[in-house]
């Protein structure tokens, strides 16, 4: 009986490691896919929307939920508008220059990352806007601060801490506070690629 609870017991700590190890590491593969594959919802709301130009559309595969995203353009900015495997709009991400944020979010946010990593360079920033599917809307129309969308940072930086070099997804509030730091894994693959 004591060996069925310690047996018992030594799974339920390796489990509780395991998820919270999960947790903390981002697996992300998109590919392309056609208009035709996209959830009906989708193209709905995009069509619903004022003409944008070409939208390329992707399927998202991670550990969390999958996804589709609407990839444009919209007056020179790279946007991204995501959805889930019914169609149901999830958030807008919007490529951006770290000069665009206010000095004193953009402040936290250097001070978040210095203390979190021993060296970190920026590769890629998103502003990611959620809410109800009225407000997202209005922001595709006119794109301008309100308090009817949460708004979040979101950057993938190369950082260095312990002597390891890893690649992070940080995900900051909107006042530049940390919300999540997680590891990107990299798919396994057999093929090389060019």
């Amino acid at each position: 009986m004591k060996l069925v609870k310690r047996t018992f017991l030594t799974t339920c700590i390796c489990l509780l490691c395991y998820t919270q190890a999960f947790a903390q590491t981002k697996f992300e593969r998109e590919y392309r896919v056609k208009t035709n594959e996209v959830p009906a919802r989708a193209i709905a709301f995009i069509n619903w929307q004022t003409s944008y130009g070409k939208i390329r559309w992707y399927y998202e595969e991670n550990f969390e939920a999958n996804a589709y995203e609407g990839k444009l353009k919209i007056n020179k900015q790279k946007y991204s508008i995501e959805f889930d495997t019914l169609g149901n709009l999830q958030d807008i991400e919007v490529e951006l220059n770290v000069k665009r944020i206010d000095s004193p979010v953009l402040d936290e946010i250097k001070q978040s990352l210095s203390e979190k990593f021993d060296r970190y360079k920026i590769i890629r920033l998103q502003q990611q806007f959620s809410g109800n599917i009225k407000s997202l809307s209005s922001f595709l129309q006119t794109p301008s601060p309100t308090d009817s969308y949460v708004v979040r940072y979101e950057m993938t930086i190369k950082g260095k801490k312990n002597g390891s070099r890893e690649l992070y997804e940080v995900t900051f509030n909107s006042a530049g506070e940390v919300i999540n730091v997680s590891t990107i894994v990299s798919r396994n693959t057999d093929n090389l690629e060019y």
